[in-house]
Parts: structure tokens; sequence; C-alpha cells
């Protein structure tokens, strides 16, 4: 391929995102990637890392970004490690920030939903703290990249023995400077090849005894170790040798502690450089409000389509739709500088990016197919060095591209034809789009030509669109219409411009008068596509008022059923209410005996209980108020809300969260029945405890429900509930169910010898 093909990315400017995702990057090794980063054809790979890279972003969108850092490359040390070697200090605070990384990321996790981000879930659970590692360095290094005093007691002994030498010595030097200021440039103490020394002019530098250490470039200045400090300097460096001693010794303590934890630290540093590359591409992905793509074979839909490169709040949005039953050539008209090649780029661009694991910015659906090589000859690419006029330049590019493209390629024409005799230019193209039509790639070109328009509105294996033009502003709208013959608006445009009006009526003369045949055909089109257009407008308002109707006799069908739904719902209060009424008067004034009680409860139980089930489908719906059955409890309720499949159940006092899967639709009784009272022998006290361990929630709060009436109506003042201790879940239920019973006076968790919080007392009014 020659270089223009090489360098597709140049072309549709691709490089220019690969330096905003290099400047997101925090980690070097990511900003390395992502300057880097091309195209992939692996399907799999690309499906997994954009999903990967959208649940990065919804991570960005609800809580924002952790904290990482730049961390350099373990894996070097790491192998140096394992081949018994020791770790630098610069090393060792390396993996120092990479725990610290790290815990961000676990602290940062632990406000997210898990099940919601199960990618990053997955990548965090695979991480470790290593607390006895980070503990050991923080002990050991200082903010500075160095070592602690309390490093270990040799160390901080060297190190105060370092203190008091260097302080001596600068005190013998400071009376030396006092005495013999005259013979010194300057009154400071310098430190030059591991020396304290004093600057002498050059003239004295033998006056005072010593060495001379090191001479100024221009030979003014002596810097000189005084004969007197010999004794100490020595010292002070003997201790300097002690203290690296002891350094290496206290670094190779730590890297033997550190290699047996080699392979968790290799997952520590994988799970933060993925962290970094996947939030640079989200960071850059809510910048473009971007969307992922959905990968589908022979088929292109980008609806909302904006140039990532314009500014968003600018930029206008189009939709693209090829492949499937529209086939897979567009040709694109309308007029100079109406966006026609941006419209060309975009759809590259957007493209391009898709298949490097980047989500695109769309405002609505995206779907695209992977294409096997990217092709583009878009622009001037005429070039003074080879001698190649405008026509020879593009035309060869169109050869290295008809000669390496193959099926599912993309291919990028801009005024194919153009750059030499319009009727040759022309026939051309027709024959280029025509060939490659046949080869299954996916092609874009824009062009002016006439003939070309009436050639690709007459074939039905190619789209046309246009660029909208404002013919009452003269200003192109930068929107792309489908299935429209676009005018180039040269006469219009020139006008605006200030072209002398006599040229441009000439110029319609010439133009009325040179009428080519295809321009008839294409005008007879244009109006056959706007009748066309009208037709359709005219079928999706009838379709529109046909759904309005459907939609009100649902509404009229629900009303009805409501209606009926509540007048059953009416007569049920009204009994419970009466049953209540009977409870308060049993407690209150003992008029009413406790079976007669017990025998009104189950004849409203009776009232509320549906006659017989209807039989019906695995994928039926239910709606607010209808009678069902709980089929693994065998108990039946009334539903009183719905969300996504889940239904909420009132059995009595009790609401249940039941999925639909359970549930059975059930007929409501025909008749009521008027809860009577009739004298019924008693069987004998409820017990004082009720034992609900081992039971779900739902099971038990029906049996407590079952159990608690019998206790109010035999009189119990106090009652043990025994629920254990497990998980907490049914306890919280049991008290929360307590929390609605208005006959409830108190309850507690049991004493010493009550079951302690296995078990909750509960006392009646």
């Amino acid at each position: 391929m020659g270089e223009k093909m090489n360098n597709i990315e140049l072309v549709l400017e691709f490089n220019l995102i690969k330096e905003k995702l290099v400047k997101l990057a925090v980690m070097d090794i990511n900003k390395r990637a992502l300057g880097d980063l091309s195209f992939s054809t692996n399907k799999d790979y690309l499906k997994e890392e954009l999903e990967r890279t959208d649940e990065a972003l919804r991570l960005l969108h609800t809580h924002g970004v952790p904290s990482l850092y730049n961390i350099s490359d373990i894996t070097t040390s790491l192998e140096r490690l394992e081949k018994n070697s020791y770790l630098s200090i610069n090393e060792l605070y390396n993996i120092r920030l990479l725990l610290k990384g790290i815990k961000e990321i676990r602290n940062y996790y632990k406000k997210v939903t898990k099940k919601d981000y199960l990618y990053f879930t997955s990548l965090v659970n695979s991480s470790l703290e290593l607390t006895s590692i980070a503990e050991r360095l923080d002990k050991v290094l200082n903010e500075d990249k160095g070592i602690k005093d309390d490093a270990s007691l040799t160390l901080k002994k060297i190190r105060q023995e370092l203190f008091e030498s260097e302080g001596k010595i600068k005190d013998k030097l400071k009376e030396i400077i006092a005495k013999h200021s005259t013979l010194l440039n300057d009154t400071n103490i310098h430190y030059k090849n591991n020396k304290y020394v004093l600057a002498l002019n050059a003239s004295n530098k033998y006056k005072l005894g010593g060495i001379i250490v090191e001479e100024s470039s221009s030979g003014y200045t002596s810097y000189v170790e005084p004969e007197v400090t010999y004794k100490i300097s020595q010292r002070i460096n003997k201790l300097k040798q002690t203290e690296n001693e002891e350094i290496i010794k206290i670094l190779k303590n730590l890297s033997n502690y550190i290699v047996n934890y080699i392979d968790e630290l290799t997952i520590n540093y994988n799970v933060v450089v993925d962290f970094d590359y996947k939030f640079a591409k989200a960071k850059y992905a809510k910048e473009i409000n971007a969307k992922k793509a959905t990968i589908e074979e022979d088929r292109l839909v980008l609806k909302g389509a904006r140039h990532p490169l314009i500014r968003q709040d600018e930029v206008i949005a189009n939709d693209f739709i090829l492949g499937g039953d529209t086939g897979k050539v567009l040709i694109i008209s309308g007029p100079n500088a109406g966006g026609k090649t941006v419209a060309l780029k975009t759809l590259g661009l957007l493209s391009y990016m898709n298949q490097c694991g980047l989500l695109i910015s769309v405002d609505h659906e995206a779907r695209l197919p992977i294409f096997t090589n990217f092709y583009a000859d878009i622009g001037d690419s005429q070039s003074i060095i080879d001698s190649l006029s405008t026509f020879t330049s593009h035309i060869s590019n169109i050869i290295e591209i008809i000669d390496n493209s193959s099926s599912n390629s993309l291919i990028l024409l801009d005024e194919l034809g153009s750059g030499t005799n319009p009727s040759e230019g022309e026939a051309l193209a027709m024959a280029i789009i025509d060939y490659l039509s046949k080869s299954n790639s996916y092609l874009l070109t824009t062009t002016h030509y006439d003939n070309l328009k009436a050639f690709a509105a007459s074939n039905n294996n190619l789209r046309i669109s246009a660029m909208e033009f404002d013919n009452t502003s003269i200003k192109p709208t930068f929107r792309l219409l489908d299935n429209e013959i676009g005018k180039s608006y040269a006469f219009e445009i020139a006008r605006r411009k200030g072209l002398n009006e006599e040229i441009i009526k000439k110029a319609n003369e010439y133009q009325e008068e040179y009428a080519s045949s295809s321009k008839k055909i294409i005008d007879t089109l244009q109006v056959k596509l706007e009748e066309s257009e009208l037709k359709l407008k005219l079928l999706q308002e009838k379709e529109a008022r046909l759904d309005k109707k459907e939609i009100e006799l649902d509404k009229l069908i629900a009303k009805t059923k409501e209606e009926a739904n509540k007048e059953i719902e009416n007569l049920v209060n009204e009994s419970k209410r009466e049953v209540d009424k009977i409870l308060l008067d049993l407690r209150q004034n003992k008029t009413i005996k406790p079976h007669h009680a017990l025998k009104a409860i189950k004849d409203l139980e009776d009232l509320n209980k549906p006659q017989e089930e209807e039989k019906t489908s695995s994928n039926i719906t239910f709606k607010i108020d209808d009678l069902v059955k709980i089929v693994s409890l065998n108990k039946e309720g009334k539903i009183t809300s719905i969300k996504n499949d889940l239904y909420d159940v009132s059995i009595g006092n009790i609401t249940l969260k039941v999925d639909g899967s359970d549930l059975k639709r059930v007929a409501v009784k025909k008749e009521s029945k008027k809860v009577e009272f009739t004298t019924i022998n008693k069987t004998g006290s409820p017990s004082l405890e009720l034992n609900l361990i081992g039971k779900r929630v739902e099971e038990s709060l029906l049996l407590l429900d079952e159990y608690l009436n019998s206790a109010l109506v035999n009189k119990l003042e106090s009652v043990r509930i025994v629920h254990g201790f497990g998980s907490g879940k049914l306890a919280k239920g049991i008290r929360e169910y307590l929390d609605t019973l208005s006959f409830v006076k108190s309850y507690r968790y049991g004493g010493m010898n009550e079951g302690g919080q296995g078990a909750t007392i509960v006392e009646l009014k």
C-alpha cells in the first residue's frame, strides 16, 4: 500500500483522538499503550473491551474516578527479586505507591453496588491490600524517597553520631572563618566532593594548610579543607560508609520479605493498570457524551452520530443506515462546504474508534459491523514532488484500494471522479461504484455530478442522501437528509459572496440551454421522492391515530376492572372492620366468647378466598388488584403494586414481594358471604411460644399472623417468638411486621433466660 493508505489514522484524524486519550491516562505504561492504539478485527475481544469500557463509564457517572497514581512498571523489579537481588529505595517506594493505589481502589469500590459492575467487581476482588508489606515499607521509607532514621536501631545510632560529627566540623570551620575572614572570598561553609570546605582567595590557598579539594573555573577561588578538620572528616566518611552498609542490609531484609508476594504484587499491578486504562477511555467517552455500539454483522446503524473532534455543543448530529436490505453503498451530494466530507469522516472515524475498543459519540442507537480494513481517499492528494496531478494522485489511491480491499472493508471516497473531464470522471465514478458494490464492501462517496446522482437514484442497490441547504439564509445546515438528491447551489453561494449579478444571470441562461438529460431525470426523481415522503407521512399519521384509539380502549377495560375490584375490596374491608370490632369487644368488654371470634375470623378468610383457580399459561400478565395464589406458600392474596415482574401481594396484614412465575390467578367468589357467629367448642389456649427457626421470612410472617390472632382472642398478655440468630433477616422481618400491628403494646429481645437475641418477647394490649 502507498503512504496515504498506511496513514488512515491521519486521514480520519484518529491521531488527535489518541493525543486526548494519552493526556487522560495517569500511568506512563498506559500513555504508551493508548498512543499506540490501533484497530482490531477480533469480535470477541472487541465485545469484551467495549462492555468493560462502558462499565467504567457507568462507574464514572455514578461514583467518580478512583485515586490513581503514576506507578512505574514493577515487572523488571520483580524479575530481579526472583533472581535473589534486592530492590532499591526507588523500587520499594514504587511498590509502596502500588499498595497505596490498591487501597484507594478498594475503598472507592466499597460504595459500589457490586452486581451492577461485574467486571470491575471481579477485578477488585482479585486484588489484595497486603497490609503487612505496606506497614513494613511505611516503617522504613519516608515521603522523600529516603530511609527513615529509625528504620533500625543501628541506623539511628549511626545517624546520631553523623549529626554530632557534622556539627563539630561546622563549629571548627566557623572558628576559622571568624579568625581568617580576610583570606576568604566568602564566609560560607561549602560542601564539595563529600567534604566540608572553605572558599579561599586563590592567592591565599596555602595559608591555612590543608587540602585543596576543588578550584573554580575562573581560577579565582580555591576550595580548601583545613587541616584541623581532617580527623573529624575521616570519621564522617567512615560513618557514611557504615550508614550505607546498614541501609543495604535494611533493603535486603525488606526484599527477602517481599519476594514471597511476587504473584500477589503482579496481580495488584495489573489491576491498577487496567483501572487506569479503562478509566482513561471512560473519561474521554464522558467528554464526548459517548455510547457503546452493538456489534452486528452485515448492518450499520448510527442515529445521531456526531464528529468527536468538533465542539459537542455546536456539532450537528446525523443518521447513517447501511447494510441489510438497504444496500452497502451511500452516495452523498450537496453544496460546497455543506458538510459532505465531514459526514464521510464522521462515519469513518466512529467506526475506527469502535474497533479500537472506544465508545462513540452518538445520541441514540449505534450498531456497527466489524470491518476487515479501512480505506480512504479524502482531500487534495496532489504531490508536487512526484509531479502528480490531482486526478492522477486520486486514481492511484483508488487503484490501491481496489487491489487491496476485501469483503466487509470500509471505503471512503471524497469527490469520486473529480479533477478531470466531468463526463469521463463521472463515467469512471459510476464504473468504480458498480465494481466495489459487488465486492460486499461498505462504500461512502461524495459527488457534485448530476449523472452520478441519477445513477444512484435509479439503482435499488445504492442509497442516496443530500446535505441540507437553507434557501432563505443561503447557508448549509450540515444536516444529512436520507433519500434526497442534493444540489451544489453554486449560483446561490456565488451571489451571497458578491459575484456580479449579470454573470449569475448569464450562467443561469447557459445552464438552461445546455442542461443535460440527467438533470431532467434528477428533477423528475426528486418530485417522485417528495411524493413518496408525503405518502409515508400520511400513513404514519394514520398509524398514530389507531395507536391512540387502542390505548384509550385499554384504559377503558382497565377502569372497568378496577371498579369491579374496588367493589370486592370494599366488601372485604367492611367484613374486616366488623371482625376488628368483635376483637376489640372481646378484649375490653368480654361479651363475646373467644371461640365465636375465631369462627368470625375463619369466615372472613373464607370470604377473602377465591372459589377456584383459573388455568393460566406461563406467560400470563397480572394487574393491580388481581386476586392470586402464591404457589410456593399455598396462600392467596391481592396484588397491590407491580415493578419489573415483581409483585407486591397483600395477605391479610402482610405484604410479600413475589416473582410472577410463582403466581396463579384465582377467580373471585360469585356470592358474598356474611360473617356469622356460631357456637363451637374451644380447643384450648395457644402455646406461650412460637418457634420459627429454619423457616423463610414470608412463611414465618404468615404463621406469626395466625398465632397472634389466636393469642389475642385467648387474652394472652405476653408471648415469645423464637427466631434464632442466623443472618438476622428473620428477626428484622418479624420486628418490622410487629410495628404495623395496633394491638402490640411493645416488644424486646429475650433476656438471659429467655433466649437472648434469638427470641423476641411481645407484650399485647
